[in-house]
């Protein structure tokens, strides 16, 4: 039994995820069970983890052509139950959109070509917060691999190394990171939130 036990410790930590982006979160009330990710500034201190099985992906929206990089945010051990906790009370997220045109490694995307917001809520019982994008960049640095097409509809699938460095709502949040993102097929249903700046109608 002592062997199964190690060697079950061995697996789960091989299979944990590393950090590769951090994520600050201001203006969240005090709650015991978030109280351990609270840094010395006040902000709960979260990550991005890495892969594609966490933390951020993309999506294609063809009938504006531009994309969007949506980020979800962990704790740092991707500890379930303390994920669990930081969904429940504040359930962080972020996302910025920008024109196809500019997926081409080694482009740095700024604030005229970027568009979008966080949310979070403060507290459990409380309604979400939105923060609109106030400062940042993306950085395309490799891409695209591992380009994939599957079923009837052909839906697709790629892969690009991107990095990030975003603040919504002049820092109430603060989304940086480096990783690499799945890019998908995307839908053109309803009107988007948000358009790229230097979106032009055809």
């Amino acid at each position: 039994m002592r062997h199964l036990v190690v060697l079950y410790a061995l697996f789960a930590a091989a299979c944990d995820p590393d950090v590769c982006g951090t994520v600050e979160i201001g203006g969240v009330v005090t709650d015991p069970e978030i109280e351990s990710f609270r840094n010395a500034a006040g902000n709960l201190e979260l990550a991005e983890l890495c892969g594609t099985s966490y933390g951020a992906f993309a999506q294609d929206r063809p009938d504006y052509m531009f994309t969007t990089l949506v980020l979800s945010a962990n704790v740092p051990d991707a500890d379930v139950a303390d994920d669990v906790a930081v969904t429940q009370i504040v359930l962080p997220a972020g996302s910025v959109v920008f024109l196809n045109s500019h997926l081409v490694a080694g482009t740095t995307i700024g604030m005229s070509q970027l568009a979008g917001s966080g949310l979070h809520k403060q507290s459990a019982d409380a309604i979400y917060q939105v923060y609109p994008l106030t400062a940042g960049t993306v950085t395309i640095l490799a891409g695209s691999n591992k380009h994939t097409t599957a079923g009837v509809d052909e839906q697709w699938s790629e892969e690009w190394r991107m990095k990030w460095d975003l603040e919504f709502g002049g820092g109430i949040e603060h989304w940086t990171g480096e990783d690499t993102v799945e890019r998908h097929d995307g839908n053109d249903i309803g009107t988007p939130v948000y358009l790229p700046p230097d979106y032009r109608a055809p």
